[in-house]
């Protein structure tokens, strides 16, 4: 399927309002929004597709006062903010917005927020806590203001899909830190689903788990440089799903990401292996189990006797999601655990341990070449191991 759009950026206000007054008639919506630059002249980069969507409104170049009033308006009316994007110093923002009819409700909307204490309502970590306790997800968060005084905005939607999420960098990453969390998320099938860019060019992330199919993420971009990967990357069928930019003049830095599509494949339920109609019951328990937790792989054995008599894979994941077999190896990860919890306690019984016993004098472990062991190392004990409790400041006596 090919995606009929319009990608712009370093377009002024009237240049984008003209967008708006010319797309929109055009069967034209805004997917990605992005205000920076100068809050006297601030600069817009957009991204517009065509396609059936619900109605939408919106505004730009507004003042926190005059967003709050879009909100309140276009809210009572059951729409809801798709894209929030701000720029500008903490005490007087440049704000643009998108909001659309909304199927569940009207999303949780913040904006203003500082960085402090988790039980603070009006700190970003105080609702990326209340997003996760509450099953929402992320679509779009905004940093602005000045680095010694950071704000920021979110839009958290309904995770309808549980699909699992990380949020990170409101502190301000920098474009190598930035770097090397990518590294790590996309090794564990996550991708950038939006990543703002502050005025200092600083970077916030969010990375989700689900799937758009080929995707390429790039950022640190000038504006030059960014055009250049949009010329590459368009002539392969790709188009950018978001834009994403921030700083003046020459500093201005972009982050965007290429995929053929916006939106998320759909998952699929697949099993795989023998199947034994008296355990069938087996199959329908675990794909209600992993629905409900968002759980994309899983294997099933039993046995009876000493002899196999069950095994079947489950996944649940996108077309391009590696399908689980039921010899498909799995991490043991946090599964040890309990066999070594098990296996301590045997020789405890023996009277070979005690919970009371150093570790140290036990497994002999030297520091790092160059640096020196902490002090309070030698009193960790074989308690400290097994509840979790040793390595940060005083450590409580068994």
């Amino acid at each position: 399927m090919t995606i009929q759009f319009m990608a712009t950026h370093d377009r002024t206000h009237a240049d984008y309002q003209n967008q708006w007054n010319t797309l929109v008639p055009q069967g034209f919506r805004p997917i990605s929004l992005s205000v920076y630059g100068s809050p006297a002249s601030p600069l817009y980069a957009a991204v517009w597709v065509v396609g059936d969507s619900p109605p939408f409104a919106g505004i730009h170049g507004a003042t926190a006062a005059q967003f709050q009033g879009f909100f309140d308006k276009w809210a009572s009316q059951g729409y809801g903010p798709t894209i929030l994007t701000a720029t500008g110093p903490a005490a007087d923002p440049v704000f643009a917005c998108v909001m659309e009819k909304s199927s569940h409700g009207v999303s949780l909307t913040r904006h203003g927020l500082a960085s402090g204490e988790q039980d603070d309502p009006w700190t970003i970590e105080h609702w990326i806590d209340q997003a996760r306790e509450n099953n929402w997800i992320p679509r779009w968060v905004a940093m602005y203001g000045e680095p010694a005084s950071r704000r920021y905005a979110i839009v958290l939607d309904p995770n309808e899909t549980k699909a699992r999420w990380d949020i990170a960098g409101w502190w301000g990453e920098s474009d190598t830190d930035y770097q090397a969390r990518f590294d790590a998320q996309v090794q564990q099938w996550a991708r950038p689903a939006f990543v703002t860019v502050s005025p200092d060019a600083r970077y916030l992330s969010v990375f989700r788990e689900d799937s758009l199919g080929p995707w390429v993420a790039r950022h640190n971009m000038t504006s030059q440089q960014y055009q250049q990967e949009f010329n590459t990357w368009t002539a392969q069928g790709m188009f950018p799903v978001y834009v994403q930019a921030g700083g003046v003049g020459s500093a201005t830095r972009f982050a965007a990401l290429f995929a053929m599509r916006d939106t998320p494949y759909e998952r699929k339920f697949t099993i795989t292996g023998p199947a034994v109609p008296p355990l069938a019951e087996v199959d329908a328990k675990v794909e209600a189990f992993m629905k409900d937790n968002g759980t994309r792989a899983t294997g099933v054995a039993v046995t009876r006797g000493g002899r196999l008599v069950f095994a079947r894979g489950y996944t649940w994941g996108e077309p391009d999601y590696p399908v689980t077999e039921p010899t498909s190896m799995f991490r043991v990860a946090s599964c040890s655990k309990p066999i070594t919890s098990i296996a301590i306690h045997q020789l405890i019984e023996r009277q070979q341990l005690a919970l009371s016993d150093k570790a140290q004098p036990i497994l002999g472990l030297q520091p790092p070449s160059g640096s020196a062991m902490d002090p309070q190392f030698g009193n960790i004990t074989i308690l400290h191991l097994l509840t979790h409790t040793g390595g940060w400041g005083t450590l409580p006596h068994p």
